[in-house]
This record gives structure tokens, C-alpha cells and sequence, in this order.
């Protein structure tokens, strides 16, 4: 007396229809879970460009720095040299002073 076929097929197309909405929303939350990655995916893509420019920029001014330090330290010889040269032309001009007065 309790379940007659109506009612069974009332029963079987609620749990139908219930599995079906249950399955839209898991597609829609599995899509919004896609979109969710491909917009972290393009701030990683984003992030990973300026890392390497700035990586890039850490290396020319590494460059810059090998290559200021290389001119420093070339000025430094020049400056050396040139108090060399001052000094030997000092000393030429004291023994020409000396050899004059002999």
C-alpha cells in the first residue's frame, strides 16, 4: 500500500532532478576554480617578467659597477703615473740645476 508507481517515479525524478542541479553546480565551481588559475597564471607570467628585467637590470648594474671600479682603479694608475713623471722630471731638473753650476 505505502509506494505505489506514481509516487516512485515522483521520487526517482526528484533525485534526478536534484543530481542534475548538483552536477551544474559543481561545473560552475570547477569553472570559477579555472578562472581563479588562469588569472594566477597570468599574475605568476606578470611577477616571472618583472623578476627576470630586474634580474637583468641587477646585472648591468653589476656591469656598470666592474666597469667604474675598473675606471677608478685605471684613474688611480694614471694619477700614480702621473706623480711618477712629476717626480723623474723633478729630479732631471735638479741634476741640470747641478750640473750647471759645476
Amino acid at each position: 500500500m505505502g509506494n505505489t508507481p506514481g509516487k516512485i517515479e515522483d521520487k526517482n525524478e526528484n533525485t534526478k532532478h536534484q543530481e542534475e542541479k548538483e552536477t551544474r553546480t559543481s561545473a560552475q565551481e570547477i569553472e570559477r576554480e579555472f578562472e581563479k588559475l588562469a588569472e594566477l597564471s597570468n599574475k605568476v607570467e606578470e611577477l616571472e617578467k618583472e623578476i627576470y628585467n630586474t634580474h637583468r637590470g641587477l646585472l648591468m648594474s653589476k656591469n656598470l659597477l666592474k666597469q667604474n671600479k675598473i675606471s677608478q682603479n685605471n684613474m688611480d694608475n694614471i694619477r700614480s703615473n702621473i706623480r711618477k713623471m712629476e717626480n723623474t722630471i723633478s729630479k732631471v731638473e735638479e741634476e741640470l740645476k747641478n750640473e750647471r753650476q759645476w
